[in-house]
């Protein structure tokens, strides 16, 4: 058995916080990039995917400073649930989100009785051509994003948070700043603090709250398989490929009808996962689940 991981409160916060300020500033840097040298297809493409590249390789240094192993923050074989089965669990759990963020829009196709009115189609699978870019572009923001968030959020910040904060504190803490990042992909800190105050009501509740409901049934689904980082990855492998670089079909309801749906999504999955994988009582107890 491998012993574990010495580090103090002081150096896991502290690396926890460095790691979420790098790679913020990594997304700030890549905008910054994108205005001065307005790089054309496919270079933007490679540019996009180069930052959580980048960011994994920071996450490999981190590992190596702080003398741990990747197996302990997070890459091994799920404990409490077999493989095959967390992997099974993680599709279906990405298949019902993506059906309940859909779903808003069979109110207007209710109402119409047409299609064209509640559903967007996206415009990469009008020709063959087209649809082969989407499939293989779609694949590689999949697997590097579902990595590199996967790896820092649960992996390493959430995972050495718990040690010291407990279940709960932790798993908001990371929750925050996987919005906070994950927002950062898609809008530049400087159109936020231009966004009018309707732009940034929206953008804080469809943008970050939504991610900060997608970090907690991770973290969860992390836990639940015994630290394994196979089920959340697997499950943003799913989701990721569907909706970057944008999504193969949208609702087009209003955005609070579809917050509350992706909401609503997320509480069913971890309803769901709580109930149908069972870790030993003790574990329960130790992370205050329990009672």
């Amino acid at each position: 058995m491998t012993s574990q991981p010495t580090s103090s409160k002081a150096t896991d916060t502290l690396t926890a916080i460095i790691l979420f300020f790098i790679v913020f500033a990594l997304w700030q840097i890549y905008w910054q990039l994108l205005d001065i040298i307005k790089p054309d297809y496919p270079y933007d493409i490679i540019l996009f995917l180069a930052i959580p590249g980048l960011s994994l390789a920071i996450y490999a240094l981190f590992i190596k400073l702080g003398k741990t192993t990747f197996r302990r923050q997070g890459f091994q074989k799920p404990t409490t649930i077999k493989t095959t089965k967390t992997i099974t669990i993680s599709l279906v759990c990405a298949a019902v989100y993506i059906i309940m963020i859909l779903a808003p829009g069979l109110t207007a196709v209710l109402a119409t009785g047409s299609i064209s009115e509640g559903f967007e189609l996206s415009t990469s699978l009008l020709t063959p051509l087209r649809i082969v870019y989407r499939i293989a572009f779609g694949m590689a923001y999949a697997i590097i994003l579902s990595l590199a968030y996967e790896s820092i959020f649960r992996g390493y910040i959430f995972r050495n948070l718990v040690r010291h904060y407990g279940f709960f504190t932790s798993l908001y803490a990371t929750s925050i700043m996987f919005g906070l990042v994950a927002s950062a992909t898609m809008t530049p800190l400087k159109n936020i603090l231009s966004m009018t105050q309707a732009g940034l009501v929206e953008f804080i509740f469809m943008d970050i709250l939504t991610v900060f409901a997608a970090g907690l049934f991770l973290g969860f689904f992390f836990y639940k398989t015994g630290w394994s980082l196979l089920g959340p990855i697997t499950f943003q492998l799913g989701t990721i490929f569907f909706m970057w670089p944008d999504p193969l079909i949208s609702s087009t309801s209003e955005w609070w009808i579809a917050l509350t749906f992706q909401v609503i999504a997320f509480a069913i999955l971890i309803l769901a996962i709580d109930t149908f994988i069972k870790e030993p009582m003790y574990l329960r107890k130790k992370y205050g689940l329990e009672g």
